[in-house]
């Protein structure tokens, strides 16, 4: 299985650029390739663990209004995602759709879980998955497990009133993760109980500085891409997923941060619980990297993640950001998630408590960028 994804990946993926990962600070998704067009999606890889202790402490605190708040961030990303993609939609053209549909979830499968067998109904879809990113370790999963499939199945058909639910979890004990997907009233006559959300509206607007802002430049400090590290040995790669010291990396489109930031801005609860997860795994994450000059290590690494050019200051300790990865929203978010990250970081290698509690953004026609202090 392992080795059919892999080939799947190398062949459909990498040898044709649909994702680039040998320029230093980006990484770059364009899908739209294989219909032969040119959509390119400014990418990310993070720690899978802090999504995971995220939609713990979310649930634990808040329970059922957690779980909403966390499905209605996966619905609104899943539901862009699309969107800026241009995926094809069934309405429009059903043997394009589902042509690309095999091709979509291939895709997803090679990135995001270790197998993915979909059954398509003609009002519902079910996926069945197994070693699906975050559900599998928590029970959880309502960012891109239910919440995320709900938002790409929903432009898809171009039906808001899809939504989906997951009776079954590996993370709960099943030996697949099962996801349905369709509309409302559809889902509660099979017997479940959707959470609703059709509030994404927000998320639709153009974002006309997002190709200009993310195209490839040339950085100044990052001089390690993706491809180096994984060539070096440094990191490994399995079929699209990065480990390194034993923790799992998973990729996204960059929207991702800034929606679930933007939605946490409503609760400062939620945005505290976001930061706290973050400096934890950041300072975990410090003791398993042992003795490094956190400088050099967080100016290595983190662009090689997609992050962008990064150099780093010391005393008193600053992070300069140049071409960070530009979404519409930048003036709602406050990077809660990679303050806290390279915070918890600083604070293990060094043993002195650190907080980068203040950003400055800027941006120009050289691209967006960002101090963190």
């Amino acid at each position: 299985m392992k080795d059919r994804l892999v080939s799947w990946y190398i062949r459909k993926i990498l040898i044709p650029k649909i994702e680039e990962i040998d320029h230093p600070g980006f990484i770059i998704e364009n899908l739209a390739k294989a219909r032969l067009l040119d959509i390119s999606l400014r990418q990310v890889f993070l720690p899978e663990k802090i999504l995971v202790k995220f939609e713990e402490k979310i649930i634990d605190k808040f329970g059922n209004a957690g779980a909403s708040i966390l499905y209605s961030i996966g619905k609104k990303f899943g539901y862009y995602y699309s969107y800026i993609s241009n995926f094809p939609n069934i309405k429009n053209n059903k043997k394009s759709f589902l042509s690309y549909l095999d091709y979509t979830i291939k895709y997803i499968e090679t990135t995001y879980a270790s197998e993915i067998k979909y059954n398509l109904n003609t009002d519902s879809i079910t996926f069945r998955m197994k070693d699906y990113i975050i559900c599998s370790k928590n029970g959880i999963g309502y960012l891109f497990s239910s919440g995320g499939i709900a938002g790409i199945w929903a432009y898809v058909t171009q039906d808001i009133k899809v939504e989906a639910v997951k009776p079954k979890c590996q993370g709960r004990g099943d030996a697949v993760c099962e996801v349905i997907a369709a509309p409302y009233e559809t889902i509660k006559k099979m017997g479940y109980q959707p959470i609703k959300c059709l509030n994404i509206s927000d998320v639709l607007k153009k974002d006309e500085l997002y190709v200009n802002m993310n195209k490839i430049r040339s950085p100044s400090w990052a001089k390690k891409s993706l491809k180096m590290l994984i060539d070096s040995g440094f990191l490994e790669y399995k079929h699209g997923q990065i480990i390194y010291q034993d923790e799992r990396f998973f990729e996204f489109e960059i929207n991702f941060m800034y929606i679930i930031e933007k939605e946490l801005q409503k609760s400062k609860a939620m945005n505290d619980i976001l930061w706290k997860v973050s400096f934890d795994w950041g300072k975990e994450f410090s003791n398993r990297i042992g003795k490094q000059n956190p400088s050099k290590f967080i100016m290595d690494f983190f662009p090689s993640l997609g992050f962008g050019d990064i150099f780093i200051q010391r005393s008193p300790w600053k992070v300069m950001i140049n071409y960070f990865p530009f979404a519409k929203s930048y003036v709602d978010i406050n990077f809660v998630m990679l303050r806290g990250i390279f915070s918890g970081i600083i604070t293990g290698l060094t043993g002195n408590i650190v907080k980068l509690e203040n950003v400055k953004k800027n941006i120009s026609d050289k691209g967006f960028s960002l101090i963190f202090y």
